[in-house]
């Protein structure tokens, strides 16, 4: 009965610590050893505690040696490490909930099984090699170890049985689209221009990963499809190649290059080599790769390409500031030209170099960030024959993509911009310029700043606040991730900004929103609500 008593309450306090352990790891998206070194200070933190617990633990049981003061021990031990897990607990639930994927319940199973043997295994053995935390770390290992090798063969499975099903449809064209942000617009986008002419599917919401892409191939039905487009995510280098390989697209567009998964890419240059990874699939295997050449880094590799053998297979899309004495001028295939941006949309013309052909088109899309998506867009559609008529209706009937610069209207007027889906100091900023275009009374804006920029991150946040308080006339900053940036760019700065903080995103700031009036804007950036809330 006292044994049954012990594994009964060391489970549960198992249970509680994994997961926490598991929540700052986010094992339903990383590789555990690397996020053991992006979330280390908080997984030291918890484990010192612990650690000191249990030497506390082996200190007082060897002086005190009677068995009836070591049960009431091992009882008072086991409620104060209930006690500081159910703090940490609550505070975690307070920010966001570990997602149960079957991956994290598999990886669960097998901690459970793992560490209850060790209990049974260790009962008998001294206390100092009977210790809470040393059994969960190595029940941890044993059941990572069992869970990496489970997931290789789930992998291997689902990607032979897509690459079995592609096969059967050899004719189907494939699109492959990468970048740091505005793969899923771009993606959205050019499936609407494509489908006035061919039967497509594209890949749904941000499904971009290996696995994500493989089911979606799995499940959907391909009778009659002519394209296929698939959104290729990575947060490591050979992600994109692994795609590649999966899918084996033809064409490709590289929508933009930047400062995005840090944490996991450790480096800007391996961000680039990484995302260069399609264009050189791309051309490797003869096809036809689109370059968004106003950002510098796709520029960057577009220019190198350019110089090789394969530079009729490369088309790259720039802005009207282009210099058209260069000696690369006629080689471009596409320029844009925004005529004007305001609430109501964006008016903007696409020259076609080679064809000399210039469209006039409008759209209710917002910022340069949508024009040049489009461009793109046009120029994969252009090439595979959709006439200029039917891309321009088409442009015009587009909608928001939800949570990307989406504009909306609030119960009482108010315009709200959702710009609400991972962040990043680009996207941001092209953002502020968006709205600085904008004529309102007031414009508010509620943001946690921008994440996941590893070690720049306060640096970048820092500067993007200065640059908000010059565009908004107040300032609300959610959750604490970059609160201290703000705060010292506040300090840095004379404007008459109001700047704000919240803990979360709560009922009270979707009340306020939604008493502003007509005259004012509101714009959510980045991630909210679905995270900060």
């Amino acid at each position: 009965m006292n044994i049954v008593f012990v594994i009964i309450n060391s489970i549960t306090i198992f249970l509680l610590f994994y997961y926490v352990f598991t929540y700052f790891l986010q094992l339903n998206r990383y590789e555990v050893l690397t996020t053991i070194s992006v979330c280390g200070t908080r997984l030291l933190s918890i484990t010192l505690i612990f650690v000191a617990i249990d030497i506390l633990e082996v200190l007082i049981k060897l002086i005190i040696l009677t068995k009836v003061m070591n049960i009431i021990l091992s009882l008072l031990i086991l409620c104060f490490r209930f006690v500081c897990l159910v703090v940490v607990f609550k505070i975690i639930l307070k920010k966001n909930k570990l997602k149960f994927t079957h991956r994290v319940v598999r990886h669960a199973s097998l901690c459970v099984i793992a560490y209850s043997t060790l209990i049974v295994l260790t009962l008998n053995l001294p206390i100092v090699l009977n210790l809470f935390i040393l059994k969960f770390y190595i029940a941890y290992i044993i059941a990572n170890s069992i869970s990496i090798f489970i997931e290789y063969l789930i992998i291997k499975k689902y990607i032979y049985a897509t690459k079995q099903k592609l096969k059967k449809y050899p004719n189907i064209i494939k699109i492959g689209i990468t970048g740091s942000y505005g793969k899923t617009s771009t993606k959205f986008i050019l499936t609407k221009l494509l489908q006035t002419k061919y039967i497509v599917k594209c890949t749904p919401n941000s499904y971009n990963t290996l696995m994500g892409v493989s089911k979606f191939i799995l499940e959907t039905n391909l009778n009659g499809v002519q394209i296929l487009i698939i959104e290729m995510g990575a947060v490591r280098l050979k992600d994109i190649t692994k795609l590649c390989n999966l899918v084996d697209p033809s064409i490709g567009i590289l929508t933009s290059i930047g400062k995005q998964h840090l944490d996991t890419f450790h480096s800007c240059a391996n961000i680039v080599k990484g995302k260069a990874e399609l264009s050189n699939y791309i051309l490797q295997h003869n096809g036809l790769m689109v370059f968004n050449c106003t950002n510098a880094d796709c520029e960057k590799i577009y220019l190198e390409l350019e110089k090789s053998k394969n530079s009729n297979k490369i088309i790259g899309v720039y802005d009207n500031s282009y210099n058209t004495d260069d000696k690369n001028y006629a080689k471009i295939n596409y320029l844009y030209k925004i005529h004007n941006i305001s609430q109501n949309g964006t008016l903007f013309s696409i020259n076609e170099l080679n064809t000399k052909m210039v469209a006039y088109l409008s759209t209710i899309l917002l910022g340069e960030s949508n024009v040049v998506n489009i461009a793109m867009s046009v120029a994969v559609a252009r090439n595979l024959g959709v006439d200029f008529d039917s891309i321009a209706n088409e442009v015009s009937r587009l909608n928001f993509v939800t949570n990307r610069m989406e504009l909306r209207t609030g119960l009482s007027g108010a315009s709200v911009i959702y710009d609400a889906y991972n962040s990043n100091e680009f996207s941001y900023q092209e953002m502020l310029k968006t709205v600085s275009r904008f004529n309102c009374n007031t414009k508010i804006l509620i943001t946690p700043g921008v994440v996941d920029l590893g070690r720049i991150q306060y640096d970048v946040n820092i500067k993007l606040a200065k640059l908000s308080f010059d565009v908004f006339d107040e300032v609300w900053v959610i959750n604490s991730v970059n609160k201290y940036a703000f705060k010292d760019a506040e300090s840095l700065t004379l404007n008459k900004c109001v700047v704000k903080y919240f803990s979360s995103l709560n009922k009270e700031i979707f009340d306020t929103v939604n008493q502003l009036s007509s005259g004012y804007l509101v714009v959510f950036e980045n991630d909210l609500p679905d995270i900060y809330k």
